[in-house]
Parts: C-alpha cells; sequence; structure tokens
C-alpha cells in the first residue's frame, strides 16, 4: 500500500492479488465468478473510503 499527498486528500494506490486454490481448474472456476468479485472488491473499497472519510 502506497499513500500518495494529493493537495489536501491523500491518494491510495493498493495492489491485490489472488491466486485461485487447484490449480488451472481453480483459476476457471474463479473466472467464471470474476464479475461477482470485481464487485465484491470495488464495493470493499468505496465502503473504506467513506469509513476513512467519515472521521471513525
Amino acid at each position: 500500500m502506497i499513500f500518495k499527498p494529493k493537495g489536501k486528500a491523500t491518494e491510495i494506490d493498493v495492489t491485490i492479488s489472488y491466486q485461485a486454490p487447484l490449480g488451472i481448474a481453480g483459476e476457471r472456476i474463479a473466472s467464471f465468478f470474476n464479475p461477482y468479485f470485481e464487485k465484491l472488491v470495488k464495493d470493499n473499497i468505496t465502503n473504506f473510503k467513506s469509513y476513512l472519510e467519515s472521521g471513525h
């Protein structure tokens, strides 16, 4: 995670990686659910941003 000042704000650069279990078969199954996981990650990041900005 990298924090970068940006005016009065801070930009956070995060890399998330995932390796599915079960090798190639797991990768194929995970790719089928990719849209679901992508939305889940985006929603979690949005919620985290809201939490940080709320001052808690």
